[in-house]
């Protein structure tokens, strides 16, 4: 308890219990705690993140040119099902300029959600201004695609790797995209590779 009150006494009741279990567990070693400093660690823990990032970034795998075609169709499916999905609703189709009034009255643009980004109320404009068909009176939207992909090491000895492709949509808010239980991450296709 000295601990959750002690120095600000913001420490939330979830963080106490979480100490408890780091603590508790049977790979805790007394002498560790001792001499942990956390500048030394964050440092050391910085420079490992960004020796991986640079491994991550040389053998992430390139599609071949004839799955290019394939991974084509498998996001056009993701769109459409998604698109005829209840979730639709709660996507952004009309990005918009956001700004916030200072108290001394400058007006300052926010920028916060990808469906709020120059570039999509850029293409937003040059999609509505093409030439309509006879008869044509259906909204045109941009679906901003996110996607990255993740290494996943499968083997305890060796070097072999699955490479899945997240993909989200920027018409999402942000908001929800950070919650696990949303479940708005889709699972694009899987590459792997050998070294």
């Amino acid at each position: 308890m000295a601990y959750q009150y002690s120095g600000t006494g913001q420490q939330s009741v979830a963080e106490l219990q979480s100490l408890t279990t780091f603590i508790g567990d049977p790979l805790f070693n007394h002498s560790d705690a001792i001499s942990f400093s956390h500048t030394w660690d964050q440092r050391t823990l910085t420079l490992i993140c960004r020796s991986y990032l640079k491994r991550v970034k040389s053998r992430a795998p390139r599609l071949r040119p004839q799955n290019s075609k394939y991974l084509e169709s498998l996001i056009t499916d993701i769109i459409e099902s998604i698109f005829k999905d209840d979730i639709a609703t709660s996507f952004n189709m009309t990005p918009y300029h956001e700004f916030w009034k200072s108290p001394n009255g400058h007006s300052i643009e926010v920028f916060s959600e990808a469906y709020s980004s120059p570039k999509m109320i850029e293409t937003y404009a040059k999609i509505n201004d093409l030439p309509r068909e006879a008869g044509d009176n259906l909204e045109r939207v941009v679906t901003s695609l996110m996607m990255w992909p993740d290494a996943t090491h499968l083997v305890s000895f060796g070097n072999i790797s699955v490479w899945p492709f997240y993909h989200y949509f920027g018409n999402q808010s942000k908001y929800t995209q950070g919650k696990p239980t949303a479940s708005v991450c889709h699972h694009v296709t899987y590459s792997h590779s050998k070294k």
